[in-house]
C-alpha cells in the first residue's frame, strides 16, 4: 500500500468514526446500556423473589405445624369446667359411700369381718392426722396397728375382705409375728379416712361413738385417744342440756318410739310427760301426730328459757312454734338432737 493509499484509508476511518459519534448514536448507545442494566437488575430481582418465596413457604409450613400442635394441646382442656364439676361430684359420691364418719363404723366393719372369718383381732391402736385441714374436703387420716391371729386361710380371707370392703381400708403392712400349732400371728397395719358427718349423721356419730367407747379405747399404756376424750366431752355437754329427757325415762309403747326418720320419743315412768328429740332441725314449727298435749299446759325446749306457743287439733295434730331467734344455728342451745318436754293428757 502506497503512502497515498494509507492516507485515503485513514481519512475514511476518521470520517466514519465522526459519523458514529453523533448525538443520536450516542443516545442509542446510552439506551442500550441502560437496557442491559435493567435486564441485569430484573434477573437479580427474579432470583431474589424465588429465594424469598422459598423462605415464605418454609415459614408458612412452620406456622401450620405450630397451629396444629396448639390445636392438639388444647383438646384435653375442652369442656374443662364440666370435667371439674363431674370430678368433684364423683369425689363427693366416693366420700359419702366409702369413707366412714365415726370410729364406731370402723370398729363395726372390723368386728363383722373378724366374726365372719373366725379370726382374732386384738390390740388395735389408733393414730390420726388431719388431711386437707381447713378445706371443704377436710379428712382425718386414721392409722391402725393391730394384732391378728388365726388359721392361714381365714387370715387371707379376712385381709381380702378388708380390701373389698365397702368401707375404704388401705392395708399398709402385714408382718408375720409367729406360728404355733397351726395358728398364725400377724401384725396388721391399715389406714382409713374419716369424713365430716352430713346432716343427721352428726347425731348418729355422737350416739354411736358413745354407745361403743371400745372403738377408741386406751392404748397399751392406758392412755385414751384424744378423739375418745373429745367424744365423751361432747356427750357430756349434750346431757347437761337434754339429760332430763334421758335419765329415768322409758320408751313409748309399740311403734310410738318414733315418727319418721328424724323424731324420737322417751317418756316418764307414769307416762305423764313425753320427751321429743329431733335429729334434724325442724324449721319454723315442730309438727307431731302421735302426741296429744294436756290442755293449758306449757311446752318447753331444753336449754331455751321460755315456754313455746302451740296448738292442737285432730286434723293437724300438735304444732309447736319455734322462735325466729333459733333459726340461726349459733343461737340454738345445742348443736344437734334438740329436745322438748310435753305434758300429755
Amino acid at each position: 500500500m502506497t503512502v497515498m493509499t494509507r492516507g485515503v484509508v485513514t481519512q475514511n476511518l476518521t470520517e466514519r468514526t465522526r459519523a458514529l459519534l453523533t448525538r443520536l448514536n450516542l443516545y442509542y448507545a446510552g439506551v442500550g446500556a441502560l437496557a442491559l442494566v435493567n435486564v441485569y437488575l430484573l434477573a437479580h430481582m427474579a432470583f431474589a423473589w424465588r429465594a424469598a418465596s422459598g423462605h415464605n413457604a418454609v415459614a408458612i409450613a412452620q406456622q401450620t405445624v405450630a397451629m396444629k400442635t396448639a390445636e392438639i394441646a388444647k383438646k384435653p382442656l375442652e369442656g374443662l369446667d364440666e370435667k371439674l364439676a363431674q370430678a368433684t361430684a364423683d369425689a363427693d359420691k366416693f366420700s359419702e359411700r366409702r369413707l366412714p364418719f365415726a370410729y364406731s363404723q370402723v370398729l363395726a366393719e372390723l368386728g363383722r369381718l373378724q366374726k365372719k372369718e373366725g379370726v382374732k383381732l386384738t390390740r388395735v391402736q389408733y393414730a390420726e392426722a388431719p388431711v386437707l385441714e381447713g378445706g371443704a374436703g377436710a379428712l382425718t387420716e386414721v392409722r391402725m396397728d393391730a394384732s391378728l391371729s388365726g388359721d392361714y386361710r381365714p387370715l387371707v380371707e379376712f385381709i381380702n375382705g378388708l380390701e373389698r370392703n365397702k368401707t375404704f381400708f388401705l392395708i399398709t403392712g402385714v408382718t408375720l409375728t409367729g406360728q404355733q400349732s397351726g395358728t398364725v400371728g400377724l401384725r396388721l397395719r391399715l389406714t382409713t379416712f374419716l369424713r365430716a358427718p352430713i346432716g343427721a349423721e352428726k347425731t348418729e356419730k355422737i350416739a354411736a361413738d358413745a354407745a361403743s367407747p371400745g372403738a377408741v379405747g386406751p392404748d397399751a399404756m392406758g392412755r385414751f385417744h384424744p378423739t375418745a376424750i373429745q367424744q365423751v366431752k361432747e356427750v357430756g355437754s349434750w346431757l347437761r342440756i337434754c339429760g332430763p329427757g334421758i335419765y329415768a325415762t322409758r320408751t313409748r309403747e309399740g311403734d310410738l318410739w318414733h315418727e319418721g326418720e328424724t323424731i324420737r320419743f322417751t317418756r316418764t315412768k307414769d307416762s305423764a310427760t313425753i320427751y321429743c328429740f329431733a335429729l334434724k332441725w325442724p324449721g319454723k314449727v315442730l309438727a307431731l301426730r302421735s302426741v296429744r298435749p294436756q290442755a293449758g299446759s306449757e311446752i318447753t325446749m331444753f336449754g331455751y328459757p321460755h315456754a313455746l306457743r302451740w296448738s292442737f287439733s285432730e286434723n293437724t295434730g300438735l304444732i309447736i312454734e319455734l322462735p325466729e331467734s333459733l333459726a340461726s344455728e349459733s343461737r340454738r342451745p345445742n348443736d344437734h338432737a334438740w329436745g322438748w318436754k310435753i305434758r300429755v293428757a
